[in-house]
């Protein structure tokens, strides 16, 4: 399964020590240091940048040695390497302090990719090994001392299950709000071991459940520990590369890197595809069309050379059904066919949508929810996929899948021409509206489904054709 994989710090195979004995306990920062170094090989940044900002040292020691009962982190997405550090913190407590460390993500999946890191910690030279009763696995791993490391499910019965000493919890912005108020009553002092929590993630939803626990953190006097990128690249003991900070810049929004990686208070009201990209992406001298139910916007002379990538939206009654085909194999990706309506009978929908793939050849993907369960068991056409939009920050995310479409916007992979309705969804679409709690607009979500298409054909494909001028026509929508 494809994942997004979180930027994390090096390991140091070369210990600057001949021989060095696991003295527990482990009493100060230097203690802490010089474990984390000779025995994962890992050295965690310790230097402030940005006002109000902290080392993430400070934020992993004032953990280790529960200075506080709950502490909250908020870091860059990826950049900060939130969930490489805060595996780093459950397996050096377990194998330090003997105590049952829990994790609970944002998913099961997320919850797991924190365990994952400690299989590359385990592998360090320096490693110690004979502390291990199991062999390390994503959901569970014993030690000889006792301890116990699991990867919980995102779920009620999980949150609710085992009392450990130390909880730590990851992308919460992703997670029900009910679930991790839950899972707080779990950690329980173990003997001189005290209790304690992290509840850490990036801040991306103005109203989600970081906002909440930010606001749990300013009743409950938690204290809110906030790095970027910038702490993870300072000399001498950052590991990020600024080249690194750089592609990514290049490959999110705008809006996003100022929110997730700049850490930007999220904005509601603020806009999600730069106006200017917007503007340069619909083409007037390419036609211009209302958009509206019952027209189809083709364009014409259709080439059975070319390669199409279908994305569609299914609805029935409130929202509407539309359907998008970009032509895959140019650069920028044009639009061949648009189309919405909305109260069709579903054997109409399916057929639509074959009829449009048999016409022109590719992959289709389609929103594989609510009305596009029962429609999609209607398709016929080959190469149709549907996608269930998940939580999280995975390959199948509400969030990845149209952040990489709005990156792509912005980047200008798209020459569309002047579709009324389509531009003012795009031109109008804000944060909330397209990463909230609702369903996102459906002509977005059509369009960013036939960029996934397109996308997974583009490999393979050499001189793109040339843009041509006036190139779009319509025709009635069938009845």
């Amino acid at each position: 399964m494809e994942a997004e994989t979180e930027a994390s710090p090096q390991h140091d195979d070369s210990p600057d020590v001949e021989e060095y004995r696991f003295d527990l306990p482990i009493e100060t920062d230097d203690d802490l240091r010089t474990f984390l170094k000779v025995a994962w090989g890992v050295v965690i940044p310790d230097v402030r940048v940005c006002e109000g900002h902290v080392s993430p040292f400070e934020a992993f020691s004032e953990a280790f040695f529960a200075r506080y009962p709950v502490t909250v982190w908020k870091g860059s997405r990826k950049l900060a390497g939130k969930t490489f550090t805060l595996g780093t913190l459950g397996l050096t407590e377990a194998a330090t302090l003997g105590c049952d460390v829990n994790v609970l993500g944002g998913s099961g999946e997320q919850s797991a990719r924190v365990l994952e890191t400690h299989e590359q910690l385990w592998r360090h030279p320096w490693a110690p090994r004979e502390l291990l009763a199991s062999r390390p696995a994503m959901k569970s791993t014993r030690l000889t001392n006792g301890a116990k490391l699991r990867a919980l499910m995102a779920s009620q019965t999980s949150a609710r299950g085992g009392h450990p000493c130390r909880l730590r919890m990851d992308e919460v912005d992703e997670m029900d709000l009910e679930l991790l108020k839950a899972a707080l009553g779990q950690p329980k002092s173990l003997g001189d071991v005290a209790s304690q929590v992290v509840l850490s993630s990036t801040h991306h939803y103005p109203n989600g459940t970081m906002s909440s626990v930010l606001d749990m953190a300013e009743e409950m006097n938690w204290p809110v520990r906030i790095w970027c990128w910038r702490e993870t690249s300072a000399p001498p003991t950052g590991w990020l590369t600024l080249e690194e900070v750089e592609r990514t810049r290049q490959t999110v929004p705008k809006e996003t890197f100022r929110v997730e990686h700049d850490l930007g208070e999220p904005d509601p009201g603020a806009l999600a595809i730069d106006p200017a990209a917007v503007k340069a992406m619909f083409r007037r001298e390419l036609g211009v069309f209302k958009g509206t139910p019952g027209e189809q916007i083709l364009r014409p002379n259709l080439r059975r050379a070319r390669v199409y990538a279908h994305g569609a939206d299914l609805a029935f009654v409130r929202d509407w059904c539309v359907f998008v085909t970009l032509e895959a194999d140019v650069t920028p990706f044009q639009l061949a066919a648009f189309e919405r309506f909305r109260r069709k009978p579903y054997p109409l929908v399916a057929s639509r949508h074959d009829e449009r793939c048999e016409m022109m050849p590719g992959e289709s993907r389609y929103d594989k929810t609510g009305v596009g369960i029962a429609v999609g068991q209607l398709m016929a056409a080959p190469n149709t996929e549907g996608v269930t939009f998940t939580g999280g920050a995975g390959p199948n995310s509400r969030a990845r899948i149209l952040g990489d479409y709005v990156a792509a916007c912005e980047k200008g992979s798209f020459v569309f021409p002047f579709i009324e309705s389509l531009y003012q969804v795009h031109a109008r679409v804000t944060n909330e509206a397209l990463y909230g709690s609702g369903h996102p607009p459906d002509e977005i979500v059509a369009c960013a489904l036939a960029y996934r298409a397109a996308k997974r054909m583009r490999s393979g494909f050499t001189a793109p054709h040339s843009i041509g001028s006036k190139s779009y026509w319509h025709v009635p929508t069938k009845a």
